[in-house]
């Protein structure tokens, strides 16, 4: 998860669905569709975010179960397979979550689709050219890259098109 176990509001939580799924809508605004990039391990943005998102639901006494604590965040994911209303009522923040980054992406688009160009062109988007794509922004995160960071992939870049109403995460971008 990108900022603490259990100590945020669900506000910071519905931020951090935002920002894990930025990369996903940028897909789709880009490619027209979404790659299977957004998935894959547990390490993955769409395993994070739904592990944020199932957390919602049954750890942080923020979901519809109100303050019934189900499982901790660590376990609460297994239920996903078997309880279908569980599972409907974690997709609907994903889906909220993935709209309102596109939305964002999308009154940003011609900085989405440079930064795009960019990243087609150079396979990465860090240090000076990273920064010169977010000074571009209205409003951004404050951004200390440099060279020896490690480079930003397509879905942290594009995640970064514009967080006027998101705070980065704690441990770096």
């Amino acid at each position: 998860m990108l900022r603490r176990p259990c100590a945020g509001t669900k506000s910071d939580y519905e931020n951090d669905l935002i920002l894990l799924l930025a990369g996903r809508a940028a897909e789709r605004l880009i490619l027209q569709e979404p790659s299977g990039g957004c998935g894959g391990d547990e390490r993955s943005d769409l395993a994070q975010a739904t592990n944020v998102a199932t957390a919602i639901e049954t750890s942080y006494g923020l979901g519809a179960s109100g303050t019934v604590w189900q499982a901790s965040p660590e376990h609460a994911a297994e239920r996903l397979r078997f309880d279908h209303p569980h599972r409907d009522r974690v997709q609907a923040h994903l889906l909220k979550a993935e709209a309102e980054a596109t939305r964002i992406l999308q009154a940003n688009l011609s900085h989405l689709e440079a930064m795009a160009k960019s990243l087609a062109a150079n396979g990465v988007l860090t240090g000076q050219c990273l920064r010169d794509h977010l000074d571009q922004l209205p409003s951004g995160p404050a951004v200390t890259a440099s060279s020896d960071e490690p480079p930003q992939t397509a879905s942290s870049a594009n995640a970064l098109a514009d967080h006027r109403n998101i705070n980065p995460p704690v441990d770096g971008i």
